[in-house]
């Protein structure tokens, strides 16, 4: 890791050009070769398709995608985009994630 980004090397990659010529390119492997992750973090692959909830049990809607932006990510859930952090999404389990939203959030 460096500056929170990945950073991986290919033995036939060897300069600046190769790497480029990369740029795009869909990186894949085995599940159980993926590091162990830490309890407040989530494959995105295991977001999409849980139902979302508020806190009073309101389905809001299944998780169709999960964007990757700088500042974080998002779930994005029909039309809403849910920041996936702490203080909004307050449970995970492998089917239902609880929300509990800050006013204005969920509004059409």
């Amino acid at each position: 890791m460096h500056n929170g980004r990945t950073i991986v090397s290919f033995e036939d990659v060897t300069d600046r050009n190769g790497a480029e010529a990369l740029k795009g390119t869909v990186l894949e492997i085995d599940a159980d070769e993926a590091r162990p992750l830490d309890d407040d973090e989530y494959w995105d692959h295991d977001l999409i398709g849980c139902t979302v909830a508020t806190l009073d049990g309101t389905v809001i809607g299944v998780v169709d995608d999960v964007v990757q932006q700088p500042s974080g990510s998002l779930l994005s859930v029909g039309t809403h985009l849910i920041p996936l952090v702490k203080e909004i999404v307050r449970s995970v389990d492998p089917a239902r994630i609880v929300i509990d939203p800050p006013e204005g959030l969920l509004d059409a």
